[in-house]
């Protein structure tokens, strides 16, 4: 019998060593502050995973996909932490699966999952722009106000655990939300955020039918995505306990009607130099359904799910290294429930070694119930990065 492994093509893995094996050199154009005042971190990163899952119970799958992520900022205007600055931020990325047919979205459609193990997954080559927008800093960086292309998932209800598919957990569940559709939005956005000593608040307004990277002509449709958030935060060290209530709306569509979401989350750090930490959320969604038979697909297969973990650094003493663990569950929506699809829920595992301080690599376990069957996937994560001044 054919080894799978044959069916990995080698073009994804080179690309993903070359992503790796190059530096992002950027330059921006000096302004009327001293040029000292302009200079921040940026991040160039690479990943490769590979995930092996016994998809279909008679043999054995694999995926390999490689992804590279430029993410940055630029300072334009003022200085931070002073009265106001005014900052340009970016992430742009790509991502290249091994083998479409045997990508993770095909691996856990053909496994029965309800969302998928990884969320660096596409079927596809893709390439694309998360973030490219303007941010004004007032108030002693108190009061943020960014307006352009913003992806939600990473400026709503986030910490270093969820969502963070590059340095902890691999599951959508944790990594993403596939219970409500704010996360993954598209369209251009404006959001306020006011962060204090023991709260914050933020709250924003998104094009809800976007279909391109920078889609600016569907604003014009006039159906939008609604967020606010409201939290309390506590400084522990160089950490910070935070615990948020999330409510979204989104308009009526064509396709699809008007959706509430509500997300309850946050994360806890405890021990000595908080060296544990703990993490959950829940979500819960109503409405987002299709209209019709031909639409029914495209609501979200979960619609009400979670998880809770806990993770310790440096265990056993391994001062690099990093092990977490942790439960989920959802729900199937109606539509699913008509298909034959149960409540799934599962565990997952890591162990991230960092050999140096932007080279890490991770290996990850997680045992599915998908209702009909248990199913285990394997998994592995090998990111490289640089931060630079520019």
């Amino acid at each position: 019998m054919m080894n799978p492994m044959v069916k990995i093509k080698t073009k994804p893995i080179l690309l993903a060593l070359l992503y790796m094996g190059i530096a992002s050199n950027l330059f921006c154009q000096e302004t009327n502050v001293v040029i000292n005042d302009t200079l921040r971190k940026n991040s160039f990163e690479g990943y490769a995973y590979l995930i092996s899952q016994d998809a279909l119970g008679t043999k054995d799958a694999y995926t390999v996909a490689a992804s590279i992520n430029l993410i940055g900022e630029f300072v334009l205007l003022g200085k931070t932490n002073k009265k106001s600055s005014t900052h340009f931020d970016y992430w742009l990325y790509t991502t290249e699966p091994s083998n479409p047919e045997e990508s993770v979205p095909e691996l856990a459609q053909k496994a029965g999952l309800l969302w998928n193990t990884n969320d660096f997954g596409t079927s596809i080559f893709t390439s694309g722009i998360g973030v490219m927008a303007f941010r004004q800093q007032l108030f002693q960086d108190k009061l943020s106000i960014r307006a352009g292309k913003l992806f939600p998932g990473v400026y709503y209800q986030s910490n270093y655990y969820a969502p963070n598919n590059s340095e902890t957990h691999m599951n959508s569940m944790l990594t993403s939300n596939p219970v409500s559709s704010w996360f993954g939005s598209l369209g251009i956005g404006l959001m306020g955020e006011f962060e204090d000593e023991n709260w914050f608040g933020k709250l924003g307004i998104h094009d809800a039918t976007a279909i391109e990277e920078l889609d600016f002509k569907t604003l014009g449709d006039g159906d939008f995505l609604y967020i606010t958030e409201l939290g309390l935060k506590q400084k522990v060290g160089d950490k910070e306990n935070r615990f948020s209530l999330l409510y979204s709306y989104t308009d009526e569509l064509t396709n699809k009607t008007a959706e509430h979401s509500i997300s309850l989350g946050g994360v806890y750090y405890f021990g000595t130099d908080q060296l544990w930490g703990t993490y959950a959320r829940y979500s819960f969604r109503d409405g987002g359904k299709g209209k019709d038979a031909a639409s029914a697909s495209e609501e979200n297969a979960v619609k009400n799910g979670g998880f809770i973990g806990i993770s310790r650094t440096a265990p056993w003493r391994l001062a690099k290294s990093e092990i977490g663990g942790s439960y989920f569950i959802g729900q199937p929506s109606n539509y699913q429930v008509s298909l034959g699809s149960n409540t799934q829920y599962g565990i997952e595992t890591y162990f991230k070694y960092n050999f140096k301080p932007l080279i890490q690599a991770a290996f990850d376990f997680q045992l599915v119930n998908t209702g009909n069957a248990f199913v285990p996937i394997i998994g592995a994560r090998f990111k490289a990065g640089w931060s630079t001044l520019f």
